[in-house]
């Protein structure tokens, strides 16, 4: 079966930002997790095949790859649709673009000005695409703190992360990288906003109260802005006494890494800054407990499992570390394949909305469509911009039967509502934090505001509303009346089934 559109991601394979090409590959594996059919075409557009390698590891199977020199010589090449994560410059491919974070407006100590400025031109251009892909309500926030005059489709999609299949023994990781029975582990780039020096004088402050928890650090260690870092923690470790509690890993295999990651005692983010963590998300899908400094985005990673620290005392650090150095931390489970589905469904919608918009401005509909689906809540009511969704033609007596709604309004005709059968039956899962439902019938309101509250996202819900006194009435329309400010900018209800039952005696 061909796929519905064609995706093409540019990707170099660059070890020093392993972050990077991890969400590439957790990005593909989440489109994996959705029904064949549904999956996109995808091009890695790239000049080395090991870098195609390193996504095929996703085990995403729609996937192929070319050199850009060959989408440049002809944009029609492998029929992309779309591209992601930057633009070619040299052709007018619609484009997604990603901006990870907006460190450089927080951090200007750690760049150069010449580097500040290659952001703000490289932002700008970005600005000037399709659409611009988020990874955090904080990142969000900042946009529209630093870039306010631009007003570009905007989606914010938190990202999940998928491990390795198989995981080695870990007798076998112990023995590699000499880890000892009992630590903490913080794997982390050794980049200096990563912050280990807070995770070194916690220990410092608790050899001196006579408690010597171990810790270990992976990464490569090397940070391009501040070449000496590395060599700065080593210098401390040896001041300071620690070389019995601190083990340098250096760069792990994944497989490694992330075993190491289930058999601490609780994983350390210490970092004074990120667009998403990966390492949180690593941890949450290994139902390990967090310890992590307390910035917002960090807040919005967490619900549960971690407790947090001010990034910049290291007191309060040290006090949690003996805390759960005592006693291994007591974790809740869950099932984080929820949250895989939930981004790849999330990613679907995004880049079919782009996709939808690109086709309608080809057709001289201009991009009116992607501005209806996406634009900015600010002080926008978008009841009835969005294009109908028109389900007569759909069969809605089928069981099972499922599809994104991408726009703000479902339409079923009056033909289906009959006497026998008046009570209009939706089973769904909400996928939008802050969104609310009204049901109409012609231009009356049959029930407003019916809101799902933010715990109950991707929940099986069930809705009864009676219409025997509207059959002939008109078409029903379903329509997404209302979002939250803060709430992500990908509107969608994976609809389950919806169909017209008699009323109960």
């Amino acid at each position: 079966m061909a796929s519905e559109f064609t995706l093409g991601i540019q990707f170099n394979l660059d070890s020093g930002w392993m972050g990077g090409a991890y969400y590439l590959q957790n990005l593909l594996a989440a489109l994996g997790t959705l029904e064949r059919a549904r999956q996109p075409d995808v091009v890695v557009i790239t000049h080395s095949k090991p870098s195609y390698d390193f996504l095929a590891e996703s085990g995403y199977r729609k996937l192929s790859y070319c050199s850009r020199e060959q989408v440049v010589a002809d944009p029609h090449h492998r029929d992309i649709d779309l591209l992601f994560p930057f633009p070619i410059e040299e052709t007018s491919l619609p484009t997604l673009t990603w901006i990870p974070d907006f460190q450089e407006k927080h951090m200007p100590y750690l760049f150069t000005p010449g580097e500040i400025e290659g952001r703000r031109r490289e932002h700008e251009t970005y600005f000037s695409r399709e659409g611009l892909l988020l990874s955090s309500e904080d990142a969000l926030a900042d946009y529209r703190q630093f870039y306010s005059g631009y007003r570009i489709p905007t989606f914010v999609v938190p990202f999940a992360s998928f491990l390795p299949a198989q995981l080695p023994d870990m007798d076998a990781v112990r023995a590699r990288h000499g880890l000892p029975e009992r630590y903490f582990f913080a794997p982390n780039q050794f980049w200096i906003h990563k912050n280990h020096i807070v995770i070194l004088a916690a220990l410092k402050e608790l050899k001196e109260r006579g408690i010597e928890p171990i810790v270990c650090f992976s990464g490569k260690e090397f940070d391009p802005r501040a070449q000496g870092y590395a060599p700065f923690l080593r210098k401390k470790v040896a001041e300071w006494g620690l070389t019995d509690q601190v083990r340098f890993l250096g760069f792990m295999p994944r497989e490694d890494q992330v075993a190491a990651m289930r058999g601490a005692q609780a994983i350390i983010q210490p970092s004074r800054f990120e667009g998403w963590s990966t390492v949180i998300e690593d941890a949450k899908a290994l139902n390990q407990y967090i310890i992590a400094s307390r910035l917002d985005v960090h807040k919005e990673q967490l619900t549960k499992n971690a407790d947090f620290f001010d990034p910049s005392d290291f007191k309060s650090l040290a006090d949690l570390l003996e805390r759960h150095w005592q006693e291994r931390p007591t974790v809740e489970l869950s099932d984080y394949r929820r949250n895989q589905r939930e981004y790849g469904a999330r990613l679907l919608g995004t880049f079919r909305a782009l996709v939808m918009a690109n086709q309608a401005a080809r057709e001289d509909m201009a991009r009116e469509i992607v501005s209806d689906i996406s634009h900015s809540i600010d002080d926008s009511d978008i009841l009835g911009l969005s294009p109908v969704v028109d389900l007569r033609d759909e069969g809605l007596d089928t069981e099972g039967w499922s599809r994104w709604m991408e726009s703000t309004q479902l339409l079923v005709s009056r033909e289906t509502l009959t006497a026998k059968a008046p009570v209009l039956h939706l089973v769904f899962r909400n996928q939008v934090p802050g969104q609310k439902l009204t049901i109409r019938a012609g231009e009356t309101i049959l029930q407003k505001g019916f809101t799902i509250p933010q715990d109950e996202l991707s929940v099986p819900l069930e809705l009864y509303v009676n219409l025997e006194k509207h059959v002939g009435a008109g078409d029903i329309r379903l329509e997404i009346s209302e979002l939250t400010k803060q709430g992500y900018r990908q509107l969608g209800l994976l609809i389950e089934k919806i169909d017209f039952v008699a009323m109960a005696n």
